[in-house]
């Protein structure tokens, strides 16, 4: 993702001369370039002018918190939504800037608010515990489904980050969802090579089949060469 905005800003800084200084709102947003910012709303440019895919320049400057705030106290609207329904608020949880994050929801961010996919601002967050810790502190349901059925845990155990997914266990989070195509966070991890992550939900549901299966007797699994743990984990490899 940083290479990706870093490049982002070095075409912007390319293009700005190619048109004779006269950046886009957008760009200037995105570079953090207040005075440009301030010169383009004095003529007239709307504070939330949308680009090719819905975007306003709030949803672009996600990365800089001086020039949220700039926007922002210039009547951006913290709830404008893209083409594909995402917020600004989502972006900058995705991108993991925490000060953005805490700066947007005390505007009015809502963050339980939902992309036309359905995803929350906390699962655009699984890759960064402090905002992922932010947002869970602010109410956000740890356990909410998108369109595909998937969840924070699922992104997070995606992404390979064991602290998220540790800290959303603790917090709730069901280890054993299934989405839409039936698949847990453990095969999501497993997918994408993330052992330690894999290793933790395999665990953690072997702990919760013991606690939970009453009608099964773990010493007879152990007199048969299966402990529930060994059980579990050849199960869901199959």
């Amino acid at each position: 993702m940083k290479r990706t905005m870093e490049f982002r800003w070095l075409l912007a800084g390319l293009l700005v001369p190619l048109l004779g200084g006269c950046a886009s709102i957008h760009q200037s947003a995105d570079l953090g370039d207040l005075d440009q910012v301030e010169r383009l709303l004095a003529k007239g440019i709307a504070v939330d002018a949308r680009d090719d895919f819905g975007r306003t320049p709030l949803m672009w400057a996600v990365e800089d918190l001086a020039a949220v705030r700039c926007l922002v106290e210039r009547g951006a609207d913290v709830a404008a939504r893209d083409a594909g329904g995402e917020t600004a608020l989502m972006k900058a949880a995705f991108v993991g800037s925490l000060d953005v994050v805490r700066y947007l929801v005390r505007q009015g961010a809502d963050v339980e608010g939902r992309s036309a996919t359905g995803r929350t601002p906390l699962m655009r967050a699984a890759g960064n515990l402090d905002v992922v810790k932010f947002l869970v502190a602010q109410g956000a349901d740890v356990n909410a489904r998108d369109a595909q059925g998937d969840t924070a845990l699922r992104w997070a155990a995606t992404f390979g980050n064991l602290d998220v997914v540790r800290y959303l266990v603790r917090q709730g989070a069901d280890a054993n969802v299934r989405d839409n195509q039936g698949q847990t966070p453990l095969k999501w991890a497993r997918a994408f090579g993330h052992r330690d992550v894999a290793d933790f939900l395999a665990r953690k549901r072997a702990m919760e089949k013991v606690g939970n299966d009453e009608s099964k007797s773990p010493r007879r699994n152990v007199v048969a060469g299966k402990t529930p743990a060994r059980w579990l984990l050849a199960a869901d490899a199959r």
